[in-house]
């Protein structure tokens, strides 16, 4: 199927406009996404960074003694240390145990500091409706930006798997029975480094992770002892729920841009390529006419953008093509008609030359002589012709005065020629040259059809139109002088109805009657 330039322009607008769009969007949700995490990497850091410096001296005893009270406890069969390598976290402590572990006074000191601490991230007024403990406002906490602190310490049976249980998480609900962090002893498998586990800064991790409170970014606080050894790890989590909300939110903004974007393109560009395509249209038909030989056409493009320019280019080509039409038309015109002038006029000089030498014609060489140099000068005078633009009735009048002196006095007819007209009324030169040229080739017939010895020549012009009217007293000789082919006639016809005019050609009782209009072009 052909497409349209119309369905094509709107195609590339509307796709260029959406394509634009959407990258632009694209572009500013990343950037935006960048800096939300960047802003919230450094607020964790910080953070972070200030949980841990809250921890002193007696704390890291108690985190050492609960370190101590719980490895007893741990032990993995072979399937919990694949699951847990597979990335699966195992809580394999009995109740009990975990009841006995959570009553001692170290674990509730580290709980109810590590709860206060995370409280201290938010507002004061609103930390305090959060008391006492609950899912709903816990959900609540975190939705409102607060942090999630735990520690974390690794057995040293498994410390080569890299497992780390958890410690201390950071509150409990004691009505539905659900902790805010994992339980004691609660086992998983890290991925962090021993360059990373074992320095003394904040290390973020760069990716998002979700749990059943939320997703969040977190990042990882190594706590040394005075003498510089591994005792815990601070876990933190940045919950990013109203951050993340605010991307969707910004998500559902870019599509519904992109979608605006689509719809105000597809009318821009629907209106745009209208105006455009009507503008080629017209050229097209301008163009399918001046194919069609219809040099008159223009185009009527108003516009005054490249458009308008070619259409105003486009007229002035028309304008152009029509002219050069015309001239190469009247360059044509011109060749056949001196071409009709070469047989009028030389080939009448052949055939006087022809009747002169006739066996029992009795004209001298002298006369022969003179018949050749007319020829000449017929030539030189067709040669002439080419160089003028217009004539007037006066030398016209000369002209066919000085044809009948050429061609009929050496013939011995008598003739009169009678005018009637304005003199100085112009004309074409070539109409000019046809009317000579018709004058010649009667004149011619005259003598090759008739034996007539007197002629009468009537030279006319009233309005815009010449009559020439030619009367003969001959009689039709039963052979014709000469031999012109038969296009005498012809070529008489083809002249008169170039300028829509009349030719009748007669036989009457006292001989021939030859009478021609032709209509002066305006």
């Amino acid at each position: 199927m052909k497409l349209s330039y119309r369905f094509k322009l709107v195609f590339v607008i509307t796709t260029l406009s959406v394509l634009l769009t959407a990258a632009s969007v694209f572009i500013y949700y990343q950037y935006t996404y960048r800096i939300m995490m960047e802003s919230i990497s450094k607020n964790l850091r910080d953070v972070s960074e200030l949980v841990r410096m809250s921890l002193d001296e007696s704390d890291m005893e108690r985190l050492q003694r609960l370190k101590a009270a719980l490895e007893p406890y741990i032990s993995y069969t072979e399937d919990e240390i694949k699951y847990i390598q597979g990335g699966g976290v195992v809580s394999n402590l009995p109740a009990d145990v975990i009841k006995k572990l959570q009553s001692s006074d170290d674990f509730q000191f580290l709980t109810k500091k590590i709860s206060r601490l995370m409280l201290l991230t938010l507002d004061a007024p609103y930390a305090e409706k959060l008391k006492p403990y609950s899912v709903k406002k816990t959900r609540e906490y975190f939705d409102k930006g607060g942090v999630m602190p735990y520690l974390v310490t690794m057995s040293d049976k498994y410390s080569k798997q890299r497992f780390v249980q958890t410690l201390v998480a950071s509150g409990y609900d004691k009505v539905e029975g659900v902790w805010m962090g994992n339980p004691i002893g609660t086992t998983w498998y890290t991925a962090l480094p021993d360059e990373i586990l074992l320095i003394p800064d904040v290390y973020v991790h760069n990716e998002l992770y979700t749990d059943a409170f939320y997703t969040a970014l977190y990042s990882t606080a190594t706590i040394f002892d005075k003498n510089g050894k591994f005792v815990a790890c601070l876990e933190m989590d940045y919950p990013v729920g109203q951050e993340l909300n605010k991307l969707r939110n910004l998500r559902t903004l870019s599509y519904i841009l992109i979608f605006i974007s689509f719809i105000a393109s597809l009318l821009l560009s629907l209106y745009f390529s209208k105006r455009m395509s009507g503008s080629l249209k017209k050229l097209t038909d301008a163009a399918e006419q001046i194919k069609d030989n219809n040099y008159d056409v223009r185009t009527d493009i108003s516009r005054e953008d490249e458009f308008g320019k070619l259409g105003s280019a486009f007229n002035n080509m028309a304008e152009a093509v029509q002219k050069t039409t015309t001239d190469l038309q009247k360059s044509n015109d011109r060749l056949m008609s001196l071409t009709a002038d070469m047989h009028d006029g030389v080939g009448a000089v052949l055939t006087s030359i022809q009747i002169a030498t006739r066996k029992d014609s009795e004209t001298d060489i002298d006369n022969i002589h003179s018949l050749a140099e007319q020829g000449m000068g017929e030539i030189r005078f067709l040669m002439d012709a080419m160089e003028y633009e217009s004539s007037t009735f006066e030398l016209l009048t000369e002209g066919i005065t000085l044809l009948a002196v050429d061609i009929l006095q050496p013939r011995k007819i008598d003739w009169v020629l009678e005018t009637e007209g304005d003199n100085s009324a112009e004309m074409p030169f070539q109409m000019y040259l046809d009317v000579q040229r018709i004058a010649r080739e009667v004149f011619a017939n005259v003598i090759k059809h008739s034996d007539a010895n007197r002629c009468v020549i009537h030279l006319r012009i009233i309005g815009d139109t010449i009559w020439l009217t030619v009367e003969d007293n001959g009689h039709e000789l039963e052979k014709p002088l000469g031999t012109s082919g038969g296009k005498g006639l012809k070529n008489i016809r083809h002249r008169v109805l170039r300028y829509e005019g009349d030719f009748n050609s007669e036989k009457t009782e006292s001989g021939f009657h030859v009478k021609v209009s032709l209509k002066i072009p305006v």
